[in-house]
């Protein structure tokens, strides 16, 4: 994406909806997009309007996709610093499904606590906030233990299990975590890491996932491949078609290609 200093756009001249639109658009990896820097500004201060009157605890219905952590530019990430202090901290689905970016904290004995955080706000050193933002799960824990990021807590199977039997949950969606499939299970199933960002910073290879959750709660996932994977992919299905054409040719057949599905998987936690 561009961004051009020198604009003159205004509230009243800017079309949100395109603009959304533009930049939600699928396009070629190496297209640029040339938006200026009053533009960003504008979204970001109408988003922290619409941020403001929405709950610090999100009550959705599905169906819906619920993505992980992805990672954008620092300049950028900089320009979101107000808008990120007036988001909403976590979901709950249907209340059965809840969601949020780090995990659970010992402080968290009612969801009712996130509905009462205030806003905007930002995130101290220590507390509830700090640890649903920031705590990992470890099976190798009992109860809590200090996190080796140095900030929040690590918290075991045990810990997980009380806390979906006390709040009458089926499972905890987080992120926060690279994992090598795009999707981590931990506890049973009764949580798990979501990471939609594929080949993170370009080092560790991972596919990416987007979870999908149905109107009847059934969940499952769409895998991101790395980009290293669907050139191989790429390569190795050109070499099936030329062979398959070859062979083809020599008989004298028509072929028929068909598109190839996305790769997707199923669960329901109650059934497994």
């Amino acid at each position: 994406m561009m961004r051009r200093k020198n604009s003159s756009s205004s509230f009243g001249e800017l079309n949100i909806d395109q603009l959304i639109s533009t930049l939600v658009s699928v396009k070629p990896w190496h297209k640029t997009l040339d938006v200026t820097e009053n533009e960003i500004r504008m979204v970001c201060v109408l988003a922290r309007q619409i941020f403001m009157h929405q709950p610090m605890l999100l009550e959705l219905e599905p169906p819906l996709k619920i993505g992980g952590k992805r990672r954008y530019s620092v300049k950028l990430w900089k320009c979101f610093q107000d808008v990120f202090n007036c988001m909403p901290v976590a979901a709950l689905i249907d209340n059965k499904i809840f969601c949020c970016h780090g995990g659970l904290s010992p402080n968290l004995r009612s969801l009712d606590q996130l509905k009462r955080l205030s806003r905007p706000c930002d995130v101290q050193e220590t507390g509830l906030l700090c640890d649903v933002l920031w705590s990992d799960p470890d099976a190798t824990v009992v109860g809590w233990a200090p996190n080796e990021r140095g900030v929040s807590y690590v918290f075991g199977v045990d810990v997980l299990a009380q806390f979906l039997q006390k709040m009458d949950l089926d499972i905890v969606v987080r992120g926060h975590q690279v994992v090598e499939d795009g999707y981590e299970f931990f506890g049973r199933r009764g949580l798990v890491t979501v990471f939609s960002a594929p080949n993170y910073c370009g080092e560790f290879d991972n596919a990416g996932a987007v979870m999908n959750v149905d109107e009847n709660l059934l969940c499952s996932f769409q895998i991101l491949k790395p980009q290293s994977q669907l050139v191989m992919d790429a390569a190795l299905a050109e070499k099936q078609n030329n062979f398959v054409a070859n062979l083809a040719g020599m008989a004298n057949i028509k072929i028929e290609q068909k598109p190839q599905p996305m790769i997707q998987k199923r669960f329901r936690r109650g059934m497994l």
